[in-house]
């Protein structure tokens, strides 16, 4: 497995400081943060692309991702996008697949976004990146088993999914071996968090970010999955409970609602690689016996 950290956990650090820290704590990676309000805006990303070779070349760390919110049917930022991942030796970006929409039948919402992705893997056709779909909550991507339905006559060589386990807590529950037995070679990038559901003042149940060890996700089970599956891949930390954000989630949802103190930073980074990397020494590598 490789380590890297999504740097819109990091919204107080500057670019500099965001790779300066990860290669103390000995990450091998970085997924930037591709939008408004930090680290580099999509606009112009093509033209940051040297500035952020230089950055991670200093620090000894690879792009594992340009993590963008460009939505697929915007050809031109998605070639701007895969142009930037190239020249920084990033293999995948992450597009915006767009909300599910309630007042349109499913099935039409299904093949216009499956058509969008062909354009894409075609566009992308010789470039060396692959653009990746997060399976995510609010998106007719909510699960596993909606994003084979989207995924399963395109090429996994040009169209991928971003895998989140802390996302299919809120929707699209699934078993972790099933999950990635289904979807298989799709699954290019895995998100590292936590979540849990909560009952309100109120009595109605709300969702928040949570510790890594203590939300609904078992990271444990799904390590093991992980490996049994053979994925041996870049997990990516997006832990944003606790962080204090500037910023809207994939679906344009609030991220602020997880309450208490800011976080440590720096002593979150050191404790979560050093967590994730037990439990990748600890996991099966290949299924028991019968």
């Amino acid at each position: 497995m490789r380590y890297s950290v999504f740097s819109g956990v990091l919204p107080e650090y500057s670019a500099p400081e965001v790779v300066e820290a990860l290669a103390r704590h000995g990450y091998d990676g970085v997924e930037w943060r591709v939008n408004g309000e930090y680290h580099f805006p999509a606009a112009t990303i093509d033209k940051a692309a040297a500035r952020i070779r230089a950055l991670c070349a200093d620090s000894g760390l690879a792009v594992s991702s340009l993590t963008s919110y460009v939505p697929v049917d915007d050809l031109d930022g998605i070639r701007r996008l895969a142009a930037a991942a190239a020249a920084v030796d990033c293999p995948r970006v992450r597009a915006f697949a767009g909300h599910y929409d309630p007042d349109r039948p499913y099935l039409d919402q299904r093949d216009a976004l499956r058509a969008k992705l062909d354009r894409i893997a075609k566009a992308l056709d010789g470039s060396g990146v692959k653009a990746l779909i997060e399976i995510h909550f609010g998106t007719i991507m909510a699960g596993p088993a909606l994003a084979w339905e989207v995924l399963r006559d395109l090429d996994p060589d040009r169209i991928g999914v971003i895998l989140d386990p802390a996302n299919l807590v809120i929707d699209g529950g699934c078993d972790m071996r099933l999950a990635l037995d289904m979807l298989g070679r799709f699954v290019d990038f895995v998100h590292v968090k936590n979540t849990r559901w909560e009952r309100l003042d109120d009595g109605r149940w709300q969702w928040r970010f949570d510790d890594l060890r203590e939300g609904q996700t078992d990271w444990v089970e799904t390590m093991a999955a992980l490996r049994r599956a053979g994925y041996d891949g870049w997990l990516s930390f997006e832990n944003l409970y606790r962080v204090p954000v500037r910023h809207k989630g994939y679906v344009a949802e609030a991220l602020t609602g997880s309450g208490g103190e800011p976080r440590d930073a720096e002593a979150r980074l050191a404790d979560e690689i050093a967590y994730m990397k037990a439990l990748v020494a600890g996991a099966p590598g290949e299924a028991p016996p019968d």
